[in-house]
């Protein structure tokens, strides 16, 4: 499902899992604060994630097709699982 920023700051505020699924170099030159980096090539390390807690996902940019595959695989894995878009929909 794809959110908002606000709705996704609400979720953040209440403990959300902010994953973001760009390559390690880009993730090394900035992300989201506390964010975890989870390429696609990885996505299996989200089994280890809490089923519980909201995980917010977001990639490159809103049409990141990544994105939709991380979050598919993420709810058939039984995770609460949402789409932020883009790293610039957080700021």
């Amino acid at each position: 499902m794809k959110i908002n920023a606000t709705k996704a700051k609400k979720l953040i505020d209440k403990g959300a899992t902010i994953v973001d699924i760009r390559s390690p170099v880009d993730f090394a030159a900035g992300s989201f604060p506390n964010a975890v980096n989870v390429p696609l090539r990885n996505i299996s390390q989200l089994m280890r994630f809490d089923r519980k807690k909201p995980v917010l996902f977001f990639g490159k940019d809103d049409n990141d097709g990544e994105l939709e595959q991380a979050l598919n695989y993420a709810t058939q894995m039984g995770l609460i699982a949402y789409n932020v878009g883009g790293l610039k929909n957080l700021d």
